[in-house]
């Protein structure tokens, strides 16, 4: 095997492993969304990750999850907010959540 074709393929392997990660961390960031929303007797109406526009949590370490959330309690009212889930130790499955209402 010639030093190309390794090279080719160890970086295949590592992109590989990159995008599973983010995955993963994506599918925990919603995964701790839900947790957060059915532990507190809501519905969630919509939510969006943010990345780069991250409203007050806007110096968050990149490994907590940021959403712009609207939810809906029991009574037909709605919220909208800012969540931001996680420590920058443990990222979404820290179980730490901070939320920001408008």
């Amino acid at each position: 095997m010639n030093a190309v074709a390794l090279m080719f393929g160890l970086n295949l392997c590592l992109a590989v492993v990159v995008v599973l990660a983010w995955r993963g961390h994506a599918d925990e960031a919603r995964a701790a969304l839900s947790r957060w929303v059915a532990s507190e007797g809501l519905s969630l109406v919509d939510a969006e990750r943010r990345w780069l526009r991250r409203g007050p949590f806007w110096l968050a370490s990149g490994s907590r999850a940021v959403f712009r959330v609207s939810v809906g309690d029991g009574h037909g009212q709605q919220r909208a907010g800012w969540v931001c889930l996680g420590s920058w130790a443990r990222g979404p499955a820290s179980g730490d959540v901070v939320t920001s209402w408008d």
